[in-house]
């Protein structure tokens, strides 16, 4: 009877060691992930920071120049650091220039203007996820100033906004960086996380939230990963248990 309390114990002891260890796992691609999302969140709102509160921008919303454009607004579309499509319109929203990865001609990336309303009222500076075309879409944007004044001492006379696509290419560079299979599912679908109770190490999970323009969870990023050394340790504690259970039975 001692011996079979002392193992029952012993697996417990195990089993709690064992989540223990997949937790701090999930924490650590958490962290990460975390990390990348916004350092490549931080190049895409520097580059709206950087073109909206200048002086040639405002000039070029005054009287636009396509020449101009295609030399100092196009060249953030399609490269590393920069979006899949940028827009520039007027203050009220008419789009004025836009450039696409794909030479598409998109459509500006919310339902309607009042949705944005609420979200321009109160920030310069914005950033947003929204489910558009049907995939996910990052998008960046700042309200277009005169540089010489503080943001709050000068009309907008314009705004930019900028949109990274979270396709599939998108997913697995961030996978490949955070060693992680990630995948998108919309707020409103079902998707249980994996979990710890019996689990398999080779796909454990945690979901990341994604807000949408008002604030809410929009989607979540479900991030697989797997634990080796953790199933070789919970390997070598169960082979162990199993001779503290013979050794009790003899």
């Amino acid at each position: 009877m001692v011996g079979l309390l002392a193992a029952d114990r012993f697996h417990r002891a195990n089993d709690n060691a064992i989540a223990e260890l997949i937790e701090g796992q999930r924490a650590e691609h958490r962290r990460v992930l975390d990390t990348v999302i916004n350092l490549q969140g931080t190049e895409l709102s520097t580059w709206m920071a950087s073109f909206s509160w200048w002086d040639e921008a405002v000039s070029f919303v005054a009287e636009p120049d396509a020449e101009w454009a295609s030399e100092n607004i196009d060249i953030m579309v399609g490269t590393t650091s920069g979006g899949d499509t940028v827009w520039i319109t007027t203050p009220d929203l008419k789009v004025i220039h836009s450039a696409d990865a794909e030479y598409r001609s998109r459509p500006l990336p919310f339902q309607s203007s009042a949705e944005l309303d609420a979200l321009l009222a109160d920030n310069y500076e914005f950033s947003f996820f929204i489910f558009f075309d049907g995939e996910l879409w990052e998008i960046h944007g700042a309200a277009i100033q005169d540089p010489n004044f503080w943001r709050n001492e000068t009309p907008v006379v314009g705004y930019a906004f900028m949109g990274n696509r979270w396709d599939r290419d998108h997913l697995t560079s961030l996978g490949s960086l955070t060693e992680t299979r990630l995948e998108i599912h919309p707020a409103a679908t079902n998707h249980d996380a994996s979990s710890d109770e019996n689990p398999v190490f080779s796909e454990l999970s945690f979901d990341h939230p994604i807000p949408g323009i008002d604030g809410k969870k929009l989607a979540v990023i479900r991030s697989t990963f797997s634990a080796p050394a953790i199933e070789k340790f919970d390997s070598k504690m169960h082979e162990n248990l199993l001779w503290w259970a013979i050794i009790f039975v003899i």
